[in-house]
């Protein structure tokens, strides 16, 4: 994305639309010091050698991510184990902005403060697999993770009942309206981080008079 530009996202989801998850393979993801790259960690369950996984197209997976010590072949869909390796390590790049792609979730966004937003979804199997992932997402020393309108010093699950969506490390502004989370670019100018405090809430407002009850937990807005 160009620089002096600013783009939103606005995750808007019905009340109930994720369930607990009872029986999970725990999972971790984590943004390393530089702000360059994302790890992905999973320890597999004894007889499991390979994870579906959700669908990143029109993105390449296999692009996309890859295994620094060689404990897993990377798929379009899934992940695998090599050889008798059962911790599995799993990276993705995160040091320049992802191509665009219409009527697509990006598997990341980069702020111009360094914040990175990684879209979830990518790290949790399909609701259809019984075998399912309880991601936790885990802060840099002394920074912030945010997403299922929560922004934490501490882990943050999936395994609670919170909508898909994006999920962002680093040190942004974070501010509240009510049941909104606006989490903010420093690099964005200030007065588009002042207007959109006061238009995005009255745009969530519109969209609950139109779809009915619902919760928007998290917007980003970044330069």
């Amino acid at each position: 994305m160009h620089r002096g530009f600013a783009a939103v996202l606005l995750s808007i989801s019905l009340l109930a639309t994720a369930a607990v998850r009872s029986a999970c393979i725990p999972a971790e993801v984590r943004m390393d010091a530089t702000h360059t790259a994302i790890d992905f960690y999973l320890h597999l369950p004894p007889g499991t050698t390979r994870i579906a996984l959700e669908d990143l197209a029109p993105y390449s997976r296999r692009d996309l991510w890859q295994s620094p010590d060689e404990s897993a072949t990377v798929e379009e869909t899934a992940i695998a184990a090599r050889g008798a390796h059962r911790d599995l390590h799993l990276r993705m790049g995160v040091s320049r902005q992802p191509p665009h792609q219409d009527r697509a979730y990006a598997p990341f966004q980069r702020f111009a403060d360094g914040t990175v937003a990684v879209y979830g979804p990518q790290f949790e199997a399909p609701a259809e697999n019984p075998l399912q992932l309880c991601v936790r997402y885990v802060p840099v020393q002394g920074e912030q993770v945010i997403g299922f309108g929560h922004a934490s010093s501490s882990p943050l699950s999936s395994a609670q009942p919170w909508p898909p969506g994006y999920v962002a490390f680093g040190k942004p502004y974070v501010q509240r309206h009510h049941g909104l989370l606006l989490v903010s670019d420093r690099g964005a100018p200030a007065w588009i981080r002042q207007r959109m405090a006061v238009s995005i809430p009255r745009l969530v407002d519109l969209y609950r008079q139109r779809l009915g009850p619902g919760t928007v937990p998290t917007v980003f807005l970044f330069a």
